[in-house]
């Protein structure tokens, strides 16, 4: 028999297109189902998420009764023929059971046949009729994908990677997707073909015959004649012991029946989670979204397992199995379960000071904003002593910044600048600003974020204050910037949104920049509600409130490690200071080990 290990590769999705591969395994059978949906025309209102989403968990959720390729065919000619036809729908389906295939499809995808050493082409683009059917053999590897995901896959420098092995083909192949501009419609499944061996480590590649059926038959009618009375006696009591013995033996057997059956079926759990472990240990670098789905369906096979109400000993086993899982979760995914720990309530700062902003200072110091005082509230991590920065003329001075012991906000009058020796304002009001809703310092240069116009506008430092409102994005960049929700300005801008993406931009450009290995919670593969962003030497952390987690990535967009914590599903900001870090959490400051 062939055993199918299946992995698959997704570009990040845009707002017009959406793009996903899945894979699952039931009765023997191995089924992959890779989907692009793409809207026509301009940008509409359409979620793609949530429509590909929906046909995903039916995938997984109805699946599991699903034996045959009409089955799965039908499935999804119903669930596309509820797609609008505002959205253009490419689809290919793959199921393999024993050594047989087959595959249908629709629309931009395609198949193709790593074999021997070449790539053979099964379909390719939007030729596809009634369907495919035939044979896999072992060292087989089956691509099936969207017309980009297939293109890219199977270009001919990736010829020798794939000689070296699936995996190194994934890890060379990831990347390269990421970088392509039309990654969002790429989306493939790679099918290895492994044939099972026997206890000598021969490939066995044929189903062993099933064995011959012996009908039953009838037996000649017994006559009992009459004897003298005491060899009836004794037949009688050889009969009964004879009998005696026979249920002995019927109740033997069938109690060494039931304890096989009780073992068989535990040693199958087992074997299926582990492996799927395994598998989930394997991808998590190249695939995270794969490695979540596989140590899911890990823990939900013991839990199945577990459902059926099987003997103690065995009971034991598989519960002892399910909390090994469950905590190789936390290790694959990188995960720390984190206690927050209580280091000021902000009320002890000013009485009536309420915020759900962090103003980070760089030094170890956060400062506030007090609307009942129309002041800056200071506390210093280090040893909690407390500053207050008054403000001149009662003014309103929100949002604002601080570096080196200087204020910068912005004001009624214009952006105002305060420090120990002065309060003025350095740029006065220009009637060219939208809606400003950030504002930073960095080499004594002032950014503007004008959420209402989409522009960053830069303020640079002169000998005589600032010069003129100038444009910080290149010419032709034009944004919508009415989902940042945090900025962080370090030479370079980085820019993070509402609907889960993290940008970075380098002298007004875009630069190459995407977040990889990170298992999301969200159908698109973003990031859930996340409202705060810090980054500290040489690490990002982001303040993922939807998945009520801590989220940390290296420069380079790499998912290093999460912390996890119900007080981050509550929590506003985020700070991040010499192996700690700090959330604001309904108006207390909270602190945990990095």
């Amino acid at each position: 028999m062939i055993t199918t290990n299946a992995h698959s590769l997704v570009g990040s999705s845009t707002k017009n297109s959406w793009s996903q591969a899945q894979s699952l395994t039931n009765n023997h059978q191995t089924v992959s189902l890779v989907i692009n949906l793409k809207i026509l025309g301009e940008e509409g209102v359409i979620d793609l998420a949530s429509i590909g989403g929906a046909i995903f968990e039916k995938f997984h959720e109805q699946g599991k009764m699903y034996r045959t390729p009409v089955e799965w065919q039908e499935f999804l000619e119903s669930e596309l023929g509820d797609v609008t036809h505002e959205v253009e729908v490419s689809v290919v389906v793959v199921c393999i059971y024993d050594e047989t295939v087959w595959l249908w499809g629709k629309g931009k995808t395609g198949a193709r046949l790593y074999r021997e050493g070449r790539f053979i082409t099964l379909v390719e683009g939007d030729k596809w009729e009634e369907g495919l059917a035939g044979t896999i053999t072992h060292n087989d590897i089956l691509i099936i994908g969207t017309e980009k995901g297939i293109e890219t896959s199977t270009e001919p420098h990736l010829m020798e990677t794939i000689k070296s092995g699936v995996l190194n083909y994934i890890e060379t192949l990831a990347p390269l997707i990421h970088l392509r501009p039309e990654q969002a419609e790429m989306a493939m499944v790679m099918l290895e073909c492994i044939a099972d061996s026997d206890s000598d480590g021969r490939e066995l590649l044929h189903e062993a015959k099933n064995p011959n059926i012996l009908t039953k038959k009838k037996f000649p009618e017994i006559v009992v004649r009459r004897m003298r009375e005491e060899p009836r006696k004794f037949n009688l009591l050889l009969g009964s012991m004879l009998g005696v013995i026979l249920i002995i033996l019927i109740i033997t057997g069938a109690y060494v029946r039931i304890e096989k059956k009780a073992k068989s079926e535990y040693e199958t759990a087992v074997s299926r989670s582990e492996n799927m472990i395994r598998e989930a240990e394997d991808v998590a670098e190249s695939n995270p979204e794969r490695s979540k789905i596989l140590i899911s369906q890990s823990i939900e096979v013991l839990e199945l397992y577990l459902a059926t109400r099987p003997k103690s000993n065995y009971e034991a086993a598989a519960k002892s199995g399910l909390e090994r899982i469950r905590n190789k979760e936390q290790e694959i995914l990188k995960v720390r379960g984190t206690t927050l720990s209580p280091t000021i309530e902000l009320s002890l700062l000013s009485e009536n000071l309420k915020s759900d902003q962090i103003v980070d200072d760089g030094s170890g110091s956060m400062y506030f904003w007090d609307d009942s005082s129309r002041s800056i509230v200071g506390v210093s991590v280090k040893d909690l002593s407390k500053v207050t920065f008054n403000v001149e003329n009662e003014r309103f001075v929100r949002p604002f910044s601080t570096r080196d012991g200087v204020y910068t906000g912005f004001s009624a009058g214009g952006i105002w600048s305060g420090s120990k020796s002065e309060q003025k304002v350095v740029v006065p009001t220009d009637s060219e600003w939208g809606e400003i809703s950030q504002v930073a310092t960095f080499g004594n240069n002032i950014y503007l974020l004008d959420r209402g116009l989409g522009e960053i506008w830069k303020y640079a430092a002169t000998d005589t204050g600032y010069a003129e409102r100038k444009r910080w994005f290149g010419k032709g960049i034009v944004l919508d910037l009415s989902r940042v929700v945090d900025w962080v300005v370090d030479g370079d801008i980085w820019l993070l949104t509402s609907s889960g993406k993290l940008e970075k931009y380098s002298r007004g450009v875009p630069a190459n920049f995407v977040l990889t290995g990170f298992p999301s919670e969200s159908e698109t593969g973003g990031l859930v509600d996340p409202i705060a962003l810090s980054i500290v030497d040489d690490k990002i952390y982001v303040l993922e409130r939807g998945a009520k987690r801590v989220v940390t990535f290296g420069l380079d967009g790499k998912y290093v490690e999460q912390y996890v914590s119900e007080d981050f599903g509550r929590a506003s900001d985020l700070m991040v200071y010499e192996g700690k870090g700090y959330a604001l959490v309904d108006n207390v400051i909270k602190e945990w080990e990095l």
